[in-house]
């Protein structure tokens, strides 16, 4: 990713009170991160692991199969939901960061998900492109346990 240096937050918890958001926030600014948020958060890695066990298990095959379709069903649902929030939050679309893990269901099936983006007109760009929408630059008053979508986080 060049030379800029990102950092998302793990499960996207940032801190439940605001002296320790705030205090790893200027840790991570004295280090030059730039904080990496997401907009379409998912639950892609409960999936991953039910297809693992399955692609373990040699008489499983079908069922991981299954998991797989339901996995792209999921990630097609959370993007239209999120897609859906941006609008009703902003009024208009924005330049989403699509949360992804490295593993093993999306390595099987992250060539579909693609292919079924670029059907629904979707368009490809940098983590540095995506940044500049103006959505980042909305103050972040959310504190609390959850990991949530930096849409979920503004109040508007």
């Amino acid at each position: 990713m060049g030379k800029d240096k990102y950092f998302r937050f793990p499960y996207l918890r940032q801190g439940n009170t605001i002296a320790k958001r705030d205090s790893v926030l200027r840790f991570l600014r004295q280090k030059g991160y730039r904080i990496a948020p997401v907009t379409i958060d998912n639950d892609e890695w409960i999936y991953n692991r039910d297809f693992v066990k399955a692609n373990a298990e040699t008489s499983n095959k079908k069922q991981a199969d299954r998991i797989g379709e339901a996995y792209l069903q999921h990630m097609q649902e959370r993007t239209s939901y999120f897609e859906k929030l941006a609008t009703e939050k902003l009024n208009r679309p924005v330049r989403h960061i699509l949360l992804l893990h490295l593993n093993a269901i999306n390595a099987q099936f992250l060539a579909e998900l693609l292919a079924w983006y670029r059907q629904e007109g979707w368009q490809f760009i940098t983590l540095t492109e995506a940044l500049q929408d103006p959505l980042y630059q909305l103050p972040d008053h959310y504190i609390g346990e959850a990991g949530v979508s930096v849409l979920e986080r503004i109040n508007r």
